[in-house]
């Protein structure tokens, strides 16, 4: 549409969104189309809503196999880029969670799938000195028999690692790398049994003819200390 609005075009999409739009087709309901370069397309500016939301989206109850919101790019372009962005700007704001999910099915929460033979699935940058609640925080105060964190698929290892904790700061004391704590009180604790910590390994060698020189060790502790 033109900026001074002669065709009545920005009107007529007001009165739309006003009136609301209910029809059945096989079109979308609102194309917005921008061939410049730098501008946005859309922008909403919200300076005065306090307790309402700025974007609702409801009453989808009737998708099957359809998304509610869908965010698709297939730009070639090799620059340093996000396609989403959620930013919490106002230092102030300590009670705002920048995410919110939650799954009242049996689903999965959240999904990522990563195709690229490089780069992180998932990269957390925290800059908290003293957060001892954790960067990384799981609260499964309702498992019993399950699994809270389950690292699986690992076939095709061969001279990768699992699990890596490093550090290499000259300023640790008493500060611990790994620390792994089981501790109960009360009058009907259960009868422990079994290990807190249990590493194990089993290879089985099913070839016809030969065999397998294995040469290594279940655990291995190493202590350097150079002065």
């Amino acid at each position: 549409y033109a900026a001074n609005d002669t065709s009545g075009q920005i009107a007529g999409f007001v009165n739309a969104l006003q009136q609301g739009v209910n029809r059945v087709g096989g079109t979308a309901d609102l194309v917005l189309v921008r061939t410049g370069a730098a501008n946005n397309l859309l922008t909403i500016t919200a300076a005065t809503p306090t307790t309402g939301n700025i974007v609702q989206i409801s009453d989808a109850d009737a998708l099957t196999t359809g998304k509610i919101l869908n965010l698709v790019s297939n730009a070639s372009g090799t620059g340093t880029r996000t396609l989403v962005q959620l930013t919490n700007d106002n230092t102030a704001a300590t009670g705002a969670t920048l995410l919110g999910v939650q799954q009242d099915s049996t689903g999965n929460s959240v999904f990522l799938d990563h195709n690229g033979i490089t780069g992180k699935a998932l990269y957390i940058d925290s800059e908290g000195t003293t957060q001892t609640g954790g960067v990384i925080d799981l609260d499964a105060a309702v498992l019993t028999t399950g699994t809270a964190l389950d690292i699986g698929g690992l076939n095709a290892l061969t001279t990768g690692k699992g699990i890596v904790v490093e550090g290499t700061g000259t300023a640790l004391t008493s500060g611990q790398l790994v620390d792994v704590d089981f501790t109960a009180s009360g009058a009907s604790i259960g009868a422990k049994t079994s290990s807190l910590v249990d590493i194990a390994a089993s290879l089985t060698d099913t070839r016809v003819t030969g065999t397998t020189a294995h040469d290594y060790d279940l655990l291995s502790l190493t202590r350097t200390t150079v002065q």
